[in-house]
């Protein structure tokens, strides 16, 4: 039957808005209760082809997660930490500032710094 998947696609979004993996897999069941051939190629090319007569369009959905205040606080401890490490003036205090953003960044709650 040609045509099928596109018609599944458009079918599965009257619905209302999938995520890509929902899309895929509601693709997949329903062909294989349609007894449609399905695979991913075909469903990828299928999508891309909607995609193009703008039939279908993607929409990106971010995620934000809410900055504890810890973080914050880690965060500039972290700052201050990495300072007194470049500066390398006395050895145990650096020793000592190295051991404290070892331990501040096993917590997992420290970012990645620019530079």
């Amino acid at each position: 039957m040609r045509g099928a998947i596109s018609e599944i696609i458009k079918e599965l979004l009257e619905e209302g808005d999938k995520s890509p993996k929902e899309l895929r897999e509601g693709t997949r069941k329903k062909a294989l209760e349609r007894s449609t051939s399905f695979t991913e190629k075909n469903y990828y090319y299928h999508l891309k082809k909607l995609q193009e007569r703008e039939e279908v369009k993607k929409i990106f959905v971010h995620k934000y997660e809410l900055v504890r205040e810890e973080a914050k606080e880690d965060r500039l401890k972290a700052l201050e930490y990495i300072r007194v490490i470049k500066q390398k003036r006395n050895d145990d205090v650096l020793l000592s500032r190295i051991d404290q953003l070892k331990t501040l960044c096993a917590r997992r709650r420290v970012e990645r710094f620019p530079g």
